[in-house]
């Protein structure tokens, strides 16, 4: 019998905080510092991303599909908008979808715009928006439930023991617009 392999997305957090502590100085490299500081705001991105999209895999499988895919990190940021509209959130998970998408653009600047000095001030907002997050998930409350997990759980549980789940308390729902882009509602 095989072991299924779970990778820990932290190790990605790890690697960026080691990183950052790493000395620039090598023969022949006259930009290694910049190269450290973008390659610490892509582990720091792919920790959050995929701590986020873990978390909603667990709890909701009928979305495991498409969040799997190479539009994930979009369909992250309409699935939390989604679920912020369902329960009536007020804006809470919406604000993490805005952290993440800022996350996500130092990225790919980081990532792709060569053209554009990145500098440790893009490493330190790249951090606080981690932190942001994680705060913010760890302090999110719908119905007496507290914490992102906590209330991804007690709708896997409504909608167990509800065959059919009520419209207040669901997840989200994977459509398709006329333009063949697909997002949740």
């Amino acid at each position: 019998m095989f072991k299924k392999h779970e990778f820990d997305v932290e190790a990605f957090y790890k690697l960026g905080e080691w990183l950052s502590t790493q000395n620039p100085n090598v023969d022949g490299c006259s930009n290694m510092q910049e190269g450290i500081y973008r390659a610490v705001i892509g582990r720091y991105y792919y920790y959050t991303f995929l701590k986020i999209r873990n978390i909603i895999l667990f709890y909701d499988e009928n979305n495991s599909t498409s969040l799997n895919g190479m539009g994930a990190h979009g369909l992250i940021l309409s699935y939390l908008n989604a679920l912020d509209d369902i329960l009536g959130l007020d804006g809470e998970l919406q604000d993490i979808a805005k952290g993440l998408g800022e996350l996500r653009n130092l990225r790919n600047d980081a990532d792709y715009k060569t053209n554009k000095e990145i500098t440790i001030d893009d490493v330190n907002r790249a951090k606080g928006w981690v932190e942001y997050i994680e705060t913010s998930l760890k302090s999110i409350e719908f119905e007496g439930k507290v914490g992102f997990e906590d209330i991804l759980d007690y709708i896997k549980l409504v909608a167990t023991q509800n065959r059919r789940m009520s419209q207040s308390v669901r997840f989200p729902k994977l459509k398709r617009n006329n333009k063949n882009i697909y997002y949740f509602e």
